[in-house]
């Protein structure tokens, strides 16, 4: 054998040697974007089962507090009845609430299901006057960003054009 045969051989061996490189290195990316994939299916199913426990905590604090849930009836069909501490707790409720579906509304990629069940939720308070009221103080704070104030806006002016 000469040296050009022994350089062509190399040459073949090396050849192969990317090939199977590169069929390894197709279905590590594969394998990777499965677990990618996985990973952020859960992460949602994480964040919507947060979402429904926070929910379930709040009703239950209703049920066991008399107070709170006095000051969110009020809350909820008038402002005429709220004295300005309990405005203030109300506003607090609707600020636990509001941040829970804007953390929803952040994740962007949750299931549609639960997506209108947030905007659900938010169109029942936009047509609550305190609710209104708190909003009009609160939407400009550092919690909500730019995109979901719109949203809340729009579906405050939407209910008020109903």
């Amino acid at each position: 054998m000469t040296l050009e045969d022994l350089g062509n051989l190399g040459e073949i061996i090396g050849a192969i040697a990317v090939v199977v490189s590169l069929i390894y290195l197709a279905i590590q990316i594969r394998q990777n974007t499965a677990q990618i994939r996985e990973s952020s299916h859960i992460s949602r199913l994480i964040l919507q089962e947060n979402f429904v426990s926070g929910q379930e905590e709040l009703i239950r604090s209703f049920l066991v507090n008399e107070e709170m849930f006095r000051v969110w009836r009020l809350g909820s069909t008038t402002t005429d009845e709220l004295s300005g501490d309990d405005r203030e707790r109300f506003g607090l409720l609707l600020y636990g609430q509001m941040y829970r579906y804007h953390v929803m509304y952040q994740a962007g990629d949750i299931e549609p299901l639960e997506h209108k069940r947030c905007l659900i939720q938010i169109d029942r308070f936009a047509a609550m006057p305190a609710f209104r009221s708190w909003w009009s103080r609160q939407r400009s704070g550092f919690a909500f960003d730019p995109e979901f104030v719109k949203l809340v806006d729009d579906r405050i002016i939407s209910i008020e054009n109903q």
